[in-house]
């Protein structure tokens, strides 16, 4: 039985790590939906495009076997992703960057650093 299970532990590492790949690629595609969605307004159209091409062509390389055009999609996915992520963190910091920049004041607190000694 040892020696079955020896003789198969190449096989079974090479499964588990088509099982990891994929639940990874799930993992990509369900965050993708969901920042997709949430951030409808802030993704250009061109962006949103591509990447919504690339997410189908990863669904479809999840559903299949083979492993290494699996890497492949989900690397270039993750690159499409990027760009997204892009567009959200720019418009995040312009609409931030403006409203600090227009106020001229920096808010402080009375906060006064003194030393204390403890009474019994």
């Amino acid at each position: 039985m040892v020696k079955e299970a020896e003789a198969h532990s190449s096989e079974d590492r090479a499964k588990r790590e088509e099982v990891e790949l994929r639940n990874q690629a799930d993992h990509m595609i369900h965050q993708a939906e969901k920042i997709m969605k949430d951030n409808e307004d802030k993704i250009p159209a061109d962006v949103k495009s591509e990447v919504t091409g690339k997410l189908e062509t990863l669904k479809s390389a999840a559903k299949g076997s083979d492993v290494a055009l699996l890497k492949r999609q989900m690397d270039e996915f993750n690159e499409a992703l990027q760009k997204i992520g892009q567009h959200i963190y720019e418009q995040a910091g312009a609409a931030t960057g403006g409203s600090a920049s227009s106020g001229g004041e920096e808010k402080k607190d009375d906060v006064v650093d003194a030393d204390y000694k403890e009474v019994n």
